[in-house]
């Protein structure tokens, strides 16, 4: 039960629900965050390629431009990731779930967020388990030798917080399905 989880903070008793409300604005500053930082990445990465593309148009190159348009793709998929998970952004086909009660496409959806759960959780640790590799040979990137690590660092923050939010939300369905009682 939500109610038997708790700690003990000085006289007042937390329960699982209460630590949720209380990190619910922490995680909304952070993907907010996150976010704001997909979008410069993006926007940086359009704006090199614009400035690439007319200086070649007047006869010379940019060293580079291609590879920080493939680096700066990391930060603009999973900096983007929690947020698109917190505001349920992610695409998906509704009709299915229009067309069975609302109980029933409660546990289907508590379904697939144990599967997604368990994908990121084999992202976040190969990832970091792929970044401690890379800083023990010292990878870099080919051309503008950015370190490599920093890049798998970004996965799994991203993928880390869109766990926590995967969390949050399943908690909140299995909230509402403990306190709901079925009708007779």
């Amino acid at each position: 039960m939500v109610s038997e989880c708790h700690t003990r903070k000085g006289n007042d008793t937390m329960t699982g629900t209460s630590l949720i409300e209380m990190a619910r604005p922490v995680m909304k500053k952070l993907t907010d965050v996150l976010m704001a930082l997909a979008g410069a990445a993006l926007m940086v990465m359009m704006a090199a390629t614009l400035i690439d593309v007319i200086a070649r148009n007047l006869g010379f190159a940019i060293v580079g431009v291609y590879e920080i348009s493939e680096l700066l793709m990391v930060p603009t998929i999973y900096f983007g990731l929690p947020y698109v998970q917190r505001t349920g952004g992610h695409a998906e086909v509704d009709l299915f779930f229009k067309m069975i009660p609302q109980r029933p496409g409660h546990v289907i959806t508590i379904l697939c967020n144990l599967a997604a759960l368990g994908y990121y959780y084999l992202m976040i640790t190969k990832c970091f388990q792929r970044a401690v590799y890379v800083i023990q040979r010292a990878e870099r990137s080919a051309l503008l030798a950015v370190p490599t690590w920093v890049l798998y660092a970004i996965i799994c923050l991203g993928a880390g917080l869109a766990f926590l939010v995967i969390i949050m939300d399943t908690f909140d369905i299995l909230k509402g399905l403990v306190q709901k009682k079925p009708a007779a």
